[in-house]
């Protein structure tokens, strides 16, 4: 059974003929409501009546409020969603496909709720008076080319063949123009603003010589459907293949895999510029999965767990010009032949595009907001994230080499991209911004406002792992730790700082913050402030009572760009039953080193200590169980009685598991504080255990005097 969109009736889709009637009284109801926007063609004449009303309807509900550009854009990108959504119910009633009918209009009912509350909440509160301020000083700024005169096709022509061969659509940015070759893309400007569409048609050149002829979306972007027609400008760019098509994805396209597109994404990019892509998950899955095929055929597949509203994001730097076929669906594996095609364009297409001063002052950085993320393949990746919704331009560049890479409110940039880069040497980075009168970069009308730009020294990057409300920030050269512990958990009284020469320091939490059984209080906001000596990158770690942490995550003092690979980029990280003598002889070169960094002696393998290393390793493999604690309840010390295994002195002990390579443990312990610090007492022996069983491995690391 399925529910009517904007009642409580109940429809039988049981049979097709039954599908037909609620097909019927759905958009019956549709015909009712003034603000809804359908598709533009359909298979069946019910359809079409409907599209002929409400688009007029929708029209005449805009005309009456005021829009300004980035109002106008997002309506537009509304529309073509709903358009998506109805197109995906019609050749679903085709396929008499009913689980998508009935996952399309859980859909349709939802983005058309956001579209009339958007409409409706502009209406409410319309832009203040300075929109006149504003035109009175961009009046004389426009968008030079040659004259011309801009209409927009009548709807009629939707889903015919246009003069070159294509298909017309209104969701697509094309233009009819008497004097250009076809594929040409032009930039259709007025005013202040413009759109870069392809020419693909023919007006009636004896009677209009000289009309630029758009689709309504691309006329929308310049101008209100209302005006009819326009005076502008066009200037001529660059050739592009016959099939290529620039529209917003329809948020449909993966309904049928479980995934809803978020509205504004586009199909065409630059290279280096950053896959951006959002939307929400409908069949209740934790994760969903992108599959991304270069044009020289490279595969990238990508998976993320899904937010507690639904929504998803992924993001992925395309490195090559030419097409990418994607899919995005529910789930970790999916069964598909729809793909969508992603272009990538080279710049030169727009080298002859025309540009104005921007109307507003992008406002300067003093900082980046630089993230490091982990992701499923192994691989790594860095995010640029931006508050501004314009269009940013990040370059990094040394005395040889320039890389540039580019995104709206996020740029990704993988973690190897700058591993060739002279670490003794400085960067140059910069960041300009532009605006955009659409999602699509290329449509940039504004010249590059330079936003940052200083001389930094790169730094392998680290990500913050974060399993409590603790936030960590520098500020004026100190170190800000302030939190909220919730009842129940125990935290240690101690914090732990990496300091960027790799030795490491411990601190505790002034008494006020500490509860009765010596544990961070509870239920009450703390902070510790720590006064930063020396610029570079701090690790910072605070743990629960296991000595599993709370927190760790980098801190940046000082103009240091963390965006270099680290020690877990450089690793092989697959399982492998490495041979015990393998994992013993790494493991001690590899804390060595640590020890080394830090101007500690180097540790010597030590038999005793290596077999109650294994003793701890088998035991935790045995019972599935990661902990300081054996399955007799006892510490190391007590192990080692129990096994007859004679300890001269201290000993201390560092353990770590994972479905991963014992190399990624080695890594993770060097990058906790604690751990690393451990490695670093005044230790002369070291035993090390390694145990594998179904696919995990169990790994512990006994030190000695």
């Amino acid at each position: 059974m399925l529910f009517g969109l904007y009642g409580y009736n109940v429809y039988s889709i049981s049979s097709y003929k039954n599908m037909k009637k609620y097909l019927f009284a759905f958009f019956f109801s549709l015909i009712l409501l003034p603000s809804v926007f359908a598709a533009s063609s359909f298979s069946h004449p019910v359809l079409q009546k409907v599209y002929e009303q409400v688009n007029l309807s929708i029209t005449q509900k805009t005309d009456k409020i005021t829009l300004d550009e980035n109002s106008r854009v997002i309506i537009t990108q509304k529309k073509e969603q709903l358009v998506g959504i109805l197109v995906a119910i019609d050749n679903a009633v085709k396929k008499r496909d009913k689980g998508t009918i009935i996952l399309q209009v859980k859909l349709f009912r939802e983005k058309y709720k956001e579209t009339i509350d958007y409409i409706q909440n502009i209406g409410n509160n319309p832009p203040t008076g300075d929109i006149t301020k504003v035109q009175i000083n961009i009046e004389n700024i426009k968008i030079t080319g040659t004259p011309t005169e801009i209409t927009y096709y009548a709807d009629f022509f939707e889903g015919r063949n246009t003069s070159n061969g294509n298909v017309f659509s209104q969701a697509y940015y094309s233009a009819a123009r008497c004097d250009i070759p076809f594929n040409t893309l032009l930039q259709v400007g007025k005013g202040t603003s413009s759109i870069i569409v392809k020419v693909n048609d023919r007006p009636n050149c004896s009677k209009y010589p000289n009309v630029t002829d758009l689709s309504k979306t691309a006329f929308g972007t310049v101008g209100k459907l209302s005006s009819g027609r326009l005076q502008g400008t066009f200037n001529t760019l660059g050739t592009v293949s016959k099939s290529y098509i620039k529209e917003t994805l329809p948020s449909a396209t993966f309904a049928d895999l479980g995934i809803s597109l978020s509205s504004h994404i586009p199909n065409t990019y630059l290279k280096n510029e950053t896959f951006h892509i959002t939307g929400k998950e409908l069949l209740g899955n934790d994760y969903i999965i992108l599959y991304l095929k270069s044009p020289s055929g490279k595969e990238l597949t990508l998976g993320a767990k899904k937010q507690s509203d639904n929504t998803f994001e992924f993001n992925s730097s395309l490195e090559e010009i030419g097409t990418y076929q994607m899919v995005i669906a529910s789930g970790l594996s999916f069964d598909t032949s729809t793909f969508l095609s992603i272009t990538v364009l080279d710049d030169h297409l727009f080298s002859a595009k025309a540009l104005v001063s921007p109307t507003k002052t992008p406002e300067k950085l003093e900082s980046l907001d630089v993230e490091r993320v982990e992701l499923p393949d192994l691989t790594s990746e860095y995010l640029f994230r931006f508050s501004s919704p314009s269009f940013h331009t990040l370059t990094i560049s040394n005395s040889k080499k320039t890389v540039v890479y580019r995104g709206f409110s996020t740029i990704s940039i993988k973690s190897d991209a700058l591993k060739s880069f002279d670490l003794n040497e400085n960067v140059s980075v910069e960041v300009t911004s532009e605006e955009s009168s659409t999602p699509f970069s290329h449509d940039t009308f504004t010249n590059p406002v330079v936003i940052f730009n200083k001389i930094m020294t790169l730094t392998p990057g680290y990500k913050e792992e974060k399993n409590e409300n603790i936030t960590v920030t520098e500020e004026n050269g100190k170190l800000v730790i302030h939190g909220l512990i919730p009842a129940g958990k125990q935290i240690k009284n101690e914090i732990m700082l990496t300091l960027p020469n790799g030795n490491v320091e411990q601190y505790v939490f002034d008494t006020v913050n500490i509860d009765t059984d010596g544990f961070l209080k509870r239920d009450k906001v703390f902070e510790k402030i720590i006064p930063l000596e020396k610029s570079g990158l701090y690790l910072v770690e605070l743990n629960y009572e296991n000595g599993f942490a709370a927190y760790n995550g980098p801190v940046i003092y000082g103009d240091y760009l963390p965006i270099l690979p680290n020690d877990y980029d450089n690793i092989h990280k697959d399982i492998s039953n490495s041979d015990s003598s393998i994992v013993a002889t790494e493991s001690l070169k590899f804390v060595n080193n640590i020890r080394s960094i830090s101007g500690k002696s180097a540790l010597s393998l030590d038999s005793n200590l290596t077999n109650l290393a294994i003793i701890k390793a088998n035991n935790m493999a045995i019972h599935n169980s990661l902990s300081h604690t054996d399955s007799y309840g006892g510490k190391i010390n007590d192990t080692a009685k129990r096994n007859n295994i004679k300890i001269t002195g201290s000993i201390g002990e560092n353990i770590a598991g994972g479905n991963i390579n014992f190399r990624v443990l080695l890594v993770g312990l060097a990058n906790s504080g604690g751990h690393r610090a451990n490695m670093l007492e005044s230790w002369t022996k070291i035993g090390i255990g390694y145990a594998v069983k179904n696919g995990q491995v169990y790994y512990a690391q006994v030190f000695g005097e």
